[in-house]
C-alpha cells in the first residue's frame, strides 16, 4: 500500500472512532435523561409537558413567539374559534365591546400571520420584521 492511502485509511479510521465513542456517550446521555424524566413522573410531574417546556427553553422569545402566532393560525382555522378564544386573554371586567376589540385584534393578527405564511418563498429578515411591525402596530390601535 502506498503512504497516502495508509493515511487515508487510518485518517478516516480516527473519525470512524470518534463518532463512534460520540454516539455511545450520545446513548449515555439519552439514558440518564430518561432516567430524570422517570424520577419526575415518579414525583407526580407530568412528563409531556416537561419536554414541552425544555424544548420552548431552547428557543429565543421571538421563535416562540413565532411558533405560538403560526399555531394559532392553524388551530384557528381547522377550528374556527378556539385559538382565538385562546389568544385574545379576555378578562372577567372586559365589556362586551372590549371582548369583540379583543377577538377582531386576534384576527387581524392572524390574518398578518395567513398571508406571510402561505407565501411559497421562504421569508428574509425584512420580510419577517415587516410582518412583527405590522402585529406591533395592531397591538397599539
Amino acid at each position: 500500500m502506498t503512504e497516502p492511502t495508509n493515511f487515508a485509511q487510518n485518517q478516516l479510521k480516527s473519525f470512524i472512532e470518534r463518532i463512534e465513542r460520540i454516539e455511545a456517550e450520545k446513548a449515555e446521555l439519552a439514558a440518564d435523561i430518561k432516567e430524570i424524566y422517570g424520577e419526575a413522573k415518579a414525583n407526580g410531574f407530568d412528563t409531556k409537558i416537561m419536554r414541552k417546556v425544555v424544548s420552548r427553553r431552547k428557543k429565543t422569545q421571538q421563535e416562540a413567539e413565532e411558533e405560538d402566532a403560526i399555531l394559532d393560525l392553524y388551530m384557528s382555522a381547522l377550528n374556527g374559534t378556539a385559538a382565538l378564544e385562546r389568544t385574545t386573554q379576555l378578562d372577567v371586567e372586559d365589556t362586551e365591546a372590549d371582548k369583540l376589540q379583543k377577538q377582531v385584534w386576534a384576527m387581524q393578527k392572524a390574518n398578518v400571520w395567513a398571508e406571510a405564511s402561505f407565501q411559497t418563498k421562504p421569508h428574509t429578515e425584512d420580510e419577517i420584521e415587516a410582518i412583527r411591525a405590522k402585529i406591533r402596530e395592531l397591538n397599539n390601535e
